[in-house]
């Protein structure tokens, strides 16, 4: 009886300890949701917001461990919900497919679904760049920039992660080696019409174009390459993001 009301207040104490750090969780986790916020932070700044952004995923990352580790102090899980079981399946989802197809929007609906963590690849890169990707672009020329891409990619380590990459991901060799070794790689495809619709000023997106290649030539060159890394291919034509969220939901399901 001794035993029980100790081990209660225990867990009583350490649930009491957790809560800022919970709270915190919880705070962070809905600027990362809505992420149009952090975008809209500070007007124009880039280089802050992403950073902003990195800071809350390191946060979840430093506050998952601790409470792993507190389930083995006290074996109860802290965080409830967050905590990975035994026996779970490790493997990230990495999307693929051209700019604009909704990597990153699906891919944060995706990891909340799933609870898995969001990793955005373009963010990785202006991190360890300290500028933005049409800058890197500017200053490294197009193949200075792939091969700094991937680079990036190759050196992601990450479990039970959602990836977003970017569109010229797919070119890096030792990237989708990586990508294809540690997780399920889903090409989200979209028809060359409706890819055209959604796209306006290309270099401004940071989209890697070499001199004089239109989205036609990248559209056809990147195809064949994301149909041969692909574990899952979903077409996205006439869905919307809750039409395509749901198709890669029920292919994982199918898949794993």
């Amino acid at each position: 009886m001794a035993a029980i009301s100790a081990a209660i207040i225990v867990k009583n104490i350490s649930n009491i300890v957790l809560f800022p750090f919970s709270l915190f969780y919880i705070i962070s986790y809905f600027l990362i949701e809505n992420n149009h916020f952090i975008w809209s932070f500070r007007g124009k700044n880039m280089h802050l917001q992403a950073l902003l952004f990195l800071f809350l995923m390191k946060c979840h990352d430093i506050i998952i461990a601790f409470a792993h580790n507190q389930r083995r102090l006290f074996g109860f899980d802290a965080l409830r919900g967050i905590i990975i079981e035994e026996g779970a399946d490790m493997r990230n989802i990495i999307l693929t497919g051209m700019p604009g197809v909704g990597k990153s929007t699906i891919g944060v609906i995706l990891a909340k679904e799933l609870g898995y963590q969001f990793v955005d690849s373009d963010l990785l890169i202006q991190q360890q760049e300290q500028k933005l990707l049409k800058d890197i672009i500017a200053e490294k020329g197009v193949e200075g920039f792939l091969a700094v891409e991937n680079r990036v990619n190759a050196s992601i380590r990450a479990e039970r992660s959602v990836i977003a990459t970017g569109g010229s991901a797919v070119y890096g060799r030792e990237a989708m080696d990586n990508f294809k070794n540690t997780g399920i790689v889903v090409y989200l495809k979209c028809s060359y019409d409706a890819l055209a619709k959604r796209l306006g000023d290309l270099k401004g997106r940071g989209v890697v174009l070499k001199d004089g290649q239109t989205l036609r030539d990248i559209y056809e060159e990147r195809s064949v390459l994301y149909e041969k890394y692909a574990d899952i291919v979903v077409v996205e034509d006439g869905r919307d993001i809750e039409g395509t969220l749901a198709l890669v939901l029920e292919a994982l399901k199918e898949k794993r």
